[in-house]
């Protein structure tokens, strides 16, 4: 709306509101109207009210005004619009309704703390916590809007999620550059030579039958594939005690993987072994009276990815996984995650006329996307 002077021969008729102490002779009127000036608006005030009207644009009448001008002694007609006026009294003007509102809030609240009942009282004090401090907020919208432009700037991107991702997968280090499976993984990873040292497989080479071996491995009870390995091994006349060796550290550990009692993993053959499998893939809380050992789900995640990435370059990384599963007591579909996570494919084949799940790790390497990091 913008002010606009009245014509000369502007004629605005008005009707005003029964006010017996208003001298409206007095008052002086401004005409404000639209920039399309298709409505208008009539102000006038006093230091007590004010008086507004708009155009009546649905009069079902027109008005008209005679003006007549004595000394010239013309009779003019002139089309006047009419305008009906409202008075708003200025104090009453300047008390707005939210005011109003909060006052009556805060009566009603009052009485609800000194007559209302429990759930009521508890009611109004959970409304009075929850509010909140418009003045305080406005105190430290610059902080926020600061504090939102860095996090913004600092929001992960896609890359550095994936990196993210293969940095907690449940496997052994990786080269993501290897240009042949034999270059993913590297043996010292899974295999400290430190620990591989202290196994004595020197025995072995007198052994005569699977029982005899399993007596020299031992544990609770046999892990079939590993025993398989290494009697057929044994058979060829000139054993290779390196892979002896990372056999039976295999066999270790499937055993802990498959133990519930921990202390007694530590009471058999190659203990100092066991022992650095359990720092690894265990934890220790104290309960109040004992230290307690335990195996959570991330530690057997990383666990099984660590046997099944050891099985799987004894395996020339073609794993044989349907014999793997039933072994370690596992449903299947944990065996093809762990090893989708290794970056494996999972490939059917037939086998001496049998159909075999294997899974075969190729190159360039590619992981599954993650869904959910156990804790």
């Amino acid at each position: 709306m913008e002010s606009t002077p009245t014509p000369p021969n502007a004629v605005l008729l008005g009707s005003f509101p029964d006010q017996g102490v208003l001298d409206r002779h007095t008052l002086g009127f401004s005409v404000y109207a639209s920039s399309a000036k298709r409505r208008k608006v009539v102000v006038a005030e006093t230091g007590l009210v004010e008086l507004t009207a708009q155009s009546l644009d649905d009069c079902p009448v027109k008005y008209a005004v005679a003006v007549r001008r004595k000394g010239e002694d013309t009779l003019t007609v002139v089309p006047a619009e009419a305008f009906r006026f409202s008075t708003v009294v200025k104090s009453q003007k300047d008390f707005q309704s939210a005011l109003i509102g909060s006052k009556n809030l805060s009566a009603r609240d009052s009485l609800g703390e000194a007559f209302g009942t429990a759930k009521r009282r508890q009611a109004i004090r959970s409304i009075a916590r929850n509010q909140v401090n418009a003045n305080a907020l406005q105190s430290v919208q610059g902080f926020l809007s600061k504090k939102l432009d860095e996090t913004a700037v600092s929001a992960p991107t896609p890359e550095s999620l994936k990196a993210l991702a293969d940095v907690n997968r449940p496997i052994p280090p990786f080269d993501m550059q290897a240009e042949s499976p034999a270059d993913v993984y590297k043996i010292q990873d899974i295999v400290p030579d430190a620990y591989l040292k202290l196994l004595n497989v020197k025995r072995f080479a007198t052994v005569k039958s699977k029982e005899e071996l399993k007596q020299l491995i031992g544990g609770p009870e046999e892990f079939f594939w590993v025993t398989e390995r290494i009697f057929l091994h044994l058979q060829t006349g000139r054993p290779d005690e390196s892979y002896l060796k990372r056999l039976l550290f295999l066999n270790l550990m499937v055993e802990l993987f498959k133990t519930r009692k921990f202390k007694d993993y530590t009471t058999r053959p190659f203990q100092e072994v066991r022992e650095y499998l359990l720092a690894q893939f265990t934890t220790i809380k104290w309960d109040g009276k004992i230290n307690k050992i335990g195996m959570p789900e991330r530690l057997k995640d990383k666990l099984l990815g660590y046997l099944m990435c050891l099985a799987l370059i004894l395996e020339d990384y073609q794993l044989n996984i349907d014999h793997f599963t039933k072994e370690i007591a596992l449903k299947a579909t944990a065996v093809d995650r762990i090893a989708r996570e290794l970056g494996c494919k999972i490939e059917t084949r037939s086998i001496n006329g049998v159909l075999r799940r294997m899974a075969v790790l190729s190159v360039p390497l590619k992981f599954p996307e993650v869904r959910k990091i156990r804790k």
